[in-house]
């Protein structure tokens, strides 16, 4: 009886699901529990001897099914491939005669994908018969670059018929050199072709972003096999041939956003290497083109909520990561942060997130006042929400320095360019500070306010209270410190001969206690009316009294060491 085409789909996928329910591999991935391991092993191993014949058959019996066959070329990923080495050789050579017809004889992308990852699995060195599927995907991709070697890539403008023939090897070579290294075989030239196919507007873009995408892991795989880690004259001349078409894509008035997208997100990783001096560096004028573009694409996402161009944003949202070296990319992107688009918040907060923990809070922060700036600017009333949900980034407790930096450059710029910037974006920051970051903050704003020269009452104003704002939180925080208990002091038993000593530092503390109390109570002195000058000059009490009272306690150890001695010998002659 002949079986329908939707009958073979059902059944080919029924059995793909029982090859992977007995590898273990669920919805949620394989198991990764010991025992579980070694028993699927052995099930694999029954599995693979059943269908080790069958396998190569089905996969060549039905070749021309595309609906039935993706499911299959998918099952041998699962198989012990060992098996095949000490058993059934032919029967796996059979299989990749039968996988390469199928690559040849479909168009689909999917196919070639589910093929190529079967080739990768097959040509992984845990077998003996690794080489073999090795030297078959190279003979495969010799076979592609054959044949577009023999297409005019020379034209600028080929017919449909030629375009399409071109895009389907390309698709073919591309998706095998995706999981496959077969770069030292691809030796063609298609820049022109390339270049045209993305900047002419009547051209089959699809085919210049292949293009541009079989540059990019040529590249990558070639940059991969590095020994010292730097770069070639053959990686920098397909690296600067990339940067030209994106440059003349993204300087092209008419080229829509989603181009846009994808030809940034395609060279951002070359942006990022560019660092560390692996690939040459972009140009002044490439950054800026591409810093406008992703303005553009930013607007275009929230405006268009279900966008598929968020998938190349959160490729394009790496290069933030490599802040500061890319600095302004970084601000354009957290400028959009709480715009109501969900799914943007989430990639600009991935961002941060990855700068905060390769970088640390501070640098996270520069980032953020950057983006801040430019929303002041352009959308001031937007600033203190922003700012509000920007320092939540930062955790509950940030240490210290974490916002000194931030709060420091954030007054410069306030003073002036509009001090409504320091309640609106300073002051949550503020709010999260330590206490030493903020009386740094303060003693700055002093001296950077004594040097002001404005006549605008409203402006004066605005600093006042932010000053006063900021003073009010230095005095409660020294309150606080006051009103903590003193440590209880550990109890010790002191010998006969440490009596004298131990009646000196008995006498050492009661000191030390008095001079913490009075520093305390020169904290707790400070108030809402304090002058610029008394400020100034009491900057090093407000700024460390700990290390003071380190520093006496100290001198009066370093005394009582010098006097326990002569003490001692005192008693030794009576």
């Amino acid at each position: 009886t002949k079986w329908e085409n939707e009958q073979l789909e059902t059944l080919a996928y029924v059995l793909l699901s029982a090859v992977k329910c007995a590898c273990g591999i669920g919805p949620e991935g394989p198991s990764r529990k010991k025992r579980d391991e070694e028993k699927f092993e052995e099930k694999k191993t029954e599995l693979t001897k059943a269908l080790s014949s069958a396998i190569p058959n089905l996969l060549s019996t039905y070749q021309a099914e595309k609906d039935s066959v993706l499911p299959l070329v998918e099952i041998p990923q699962y198989l012990d491939l060992e098996f095949f080495s000490s058993s059934n050789a032919q029967a796996f050579k059979k299989m990749l005669k039968s996988l390469k017809a199928i690559y040849l004889k479909h168009v689909d992308r999917e196919i070639f994908e589910q093929v190529a990852a079967t080739f990768s699995k097959l040509t992984e060195n845990t077998h003996d018969l690794s080489d073999d599927a090795d030297h078959f995907v190279r003979e495969l991709a010799t076979l592609f670059v054959q044949s577009l070697s023999e297409l005019d890539l020379d034209k600028e403008s080929p017919d449909e018929d030629l375009a399409e023939e071109i895009k389907i090897s390309v698709y073919r070579l591309l998706t095998l050199i995706k999981q496959n290294d077969c770069t030292g075989i691809v030796e063609l030239d298609y820049q022109k072709l390339q270049k045209n196919c993305l900047v002419d507007s009547d051209a089959d873009q699809e085919l210049g972003l292949a293009l541009l995408e079989l540059d990019y892991l040529r590249s990558f795989w070639n940059i991969a096999n590095l020994k010292d880690g730097k770069g070639s004259s053959a990686i920098d001349k397909t690296v600067n041939n990339m940067y030209d078409t994106v440059g003349h894509v993204l300087s092209k008035e008419d080229s829509d956003a989603s181009l846009k997208s994808k030809v940034c997100g395609v060279i951002t990783p070359f942006f990022i290497l560019s660092t560390a001096a692996t690939v040459p560096q972009p140009s002044e004028g490439l950054i800026e083109l591409y810093r406008e573009a992703v303005t553009e694409i930013l607007e275009f996402v929230i405006a268009n909520e279900n966008s598929e161009d968020i998938s190349q944003l959160k490729q394009i949202s790496t290069l933030a990561t490599a802040y500061p070296n890319y600095d302004e990319i970084a601000h354009t992107m957290f400028r959009y942060y709480y715009s109501g688009n969900k799914l943007l918040d989430e990639t600009i907060k991935s961002v941060a997130a990855a700068i905060k923990k390769s970088a640390g809070s501070a640098v996270l922060a520069q980032a953020q006042l950057g983006a801040l700036k430019k929303i002041f600017n352009e959308e001031r009333k937007k600033t203190k929400d922003v700012a509000t949900k920007f320092v939540l980034m930062h955790g509950i407790h940030p240490k210290r320095n974490d916002f000194k930096s931030f709060m420091i450059d954030g007054i410069d710029f306030g003073l002036a360019e509009g001090a409504a910037f320091l309640d609106t974006a300073i002051m949550p920051f503020a709010k999260r500070s330590s206490d030493t970051d903020l009386r740094e903050m303060y003693k700055h704003l002093f001296r950077e306010q004594k040097k002001l020269n404005l006549e605008d009452e409203e402006e004066l104003e605005k600093i006042e209270s932010f000053r006063n704002d900021i003073l009010a939180k230095i005095t409660k925080k020294a309150k606080s410190r006051a009103q903590m208990p003193p440590p209880k002091p550990k109890e010790k038993k002191i010998t006969p001969s440490e009596e004298t000593d131990a009646t000196q530092s008995q006498e050492d503390d009661e000191e030390e206690k008095k001079d913490m109390e009075a520093e305390e109570g020169m904290d707790d002195s400070l108030d809402m009316d304090e002058t610029e000058d008394g400020m100034e000059q009491s900057d090093e009490n407000v700024s460390s009294p700990k290390a003071e009272r380190k520093s006496r306690s100290s001198a009066k150890k370093s005394k009582s060491s010098t006097i326990k001695p002569k003490r001692r010998s005192s008693r030794r002659r009576k």
